[in-house]
């Protein structure tokens, strides 16, 4: 139906997806990566492919994403997302602080982890309480080390974090003695029992809460809605892979104010970055038609502390009749400028 043709460094797919009304629509969906140092400089990276489907480390029932699918048809406002570690400035030590900051429009919001050493959660005289934290260097930001987890025994889990640790739902018997090692600064879990918020900044799967219950009641019949399996009552975010205290409002359109600390061995300092302005669009071309020009909408941002990138995904829907038949052409077309350009 449509032929894309890209005429930009970033990396552009075309796909097939429905609409928040269930309607049919193709999408292009492209991805620029850009290289960071430490020092706040960007500059153009080695392009990373558009992630069509989500991966995991192991057994999907197991284990949480290593990589989020960017191939959705739609999201709301914008999200963003971080893969990384947690790394001691100075060798090792039993707790660290890693956070970020993002500033959009003069409103700046910040999110702060604590992170600790492996310990266990140990039997007392007056009650349980947390054993002395193992020193670490460096620690990865997964959800396996987060609250939650699962004892298919009894058919309990945590459905917001069913692969992470400290799960115990009976509190007079102890299924999981490990504490988490990922907290929101200030909401320690204070007794094994208790229910503890799910921290992390990584995308989360579909199957988990609170994403699972944005597809509002799936259609049982989805071939009757175009082979749409979301209903009317789905929520418009409900593509948005990041925890929801990572979305935006509005979509990212550049001058956005990036901190990062925490997340470098040897630095103790913040990365303040600034985020590059992107303006992709496509060209539609048709035989005999004006070319028609559609904006591409920036909803995403992916963090990657570990290789030190950022990656920025806009999209845009062309809806299959604007083809009408004929023979025609996506051009995708993109001006960047960023802080630390060449």
């Amino acid at each position: 139906m449509f032929e894309l043709v890209n005429g930009t460094d970033a990396k552009v797919v075309l796909v097939q997806g429905w609409n928040l009304d269930g309607r049919v629509q193709s999408v292009a969906i492209a991805k620029l990566t850009l290289q960071f140092d430490l020092q706040g400089n960007l500059s153009m990276a080695e392009q990373e492919e558009v992630v069509l489907a989500d991966e995991h480390y192991g057994d999907p029932k197991d284990s949480s994403l290593r990589l989020a699918s960017e191939a959705v048809p739609f999201k709301q406002g914008a999200e963003y997302y971080l893969h990384g570690h947690a790394c001691a400035p100075d060798g090792e030590q039993v707790s660290h602080q890693v956070s970020i900051s993002l500033e959009q429009n003069g409103l700046a919001r910040t999110k702060q982890l604590a992170v600790l050493g492996e310990h266990h959660w140990q039997k007392g005289l007056l009650g349980h309480r947390r054993t002395e934290p193992l020193p670490f260097s460096r620690l990865p930001l997964r959800y396996e080390l987060a609250f939650g987890g699962a004892h298919p025994e009894k058919g309990q889990r945590e459905k917001r974090n069913p692969v992470g640790r400290g799960f115990n739902p009976s509190g007079w018997s102890l299924k999981d003695t490990r504490a988490p090692q990922i907290e929101y600064l200030g909401q320690a879990q204070l007794s094994p029992s208790r229910d503890a918020p799910v921290a992390g900044f990584a995308p989360l799967p579909s199957f988990w809460a609170p994403r699972q219950g944005r597809y509002g009641e799936l259609s049982r019949q989805p071939l009757d809605n175009q082979g749409c399996p979301w209903s009317q009552d789905a929520h418009p975010a409900l593509h948005h892979c990041a925890p929801e205290d990572q979305w935006l409002a509005a979509p990212l359109t550049g001058g956005e104010k990036l901190v990062l600390q925490g997340f470098f061995s040897g630095s103790e300092k913040p990365v303040e970055l600034v985020l590059p302005t992107w303006c992709p669009q496509v060209l539609l071309v048709r035989r005999g038609h004006r070319a028609e020009r559609i904006e591409l909408c920036c909803d995403t941002l992916k963090i990657d502390t570990d290789r030190q990138t950022l990656s920025l995904i806009a999209r845009a829907s062309v809806c299959p009749t604007q083809a009408k038949g004929l023979p025609a052409w996506l051009v995708l077309q993109a001006s960047t400028s960023w802080r630390g350009a060449a």
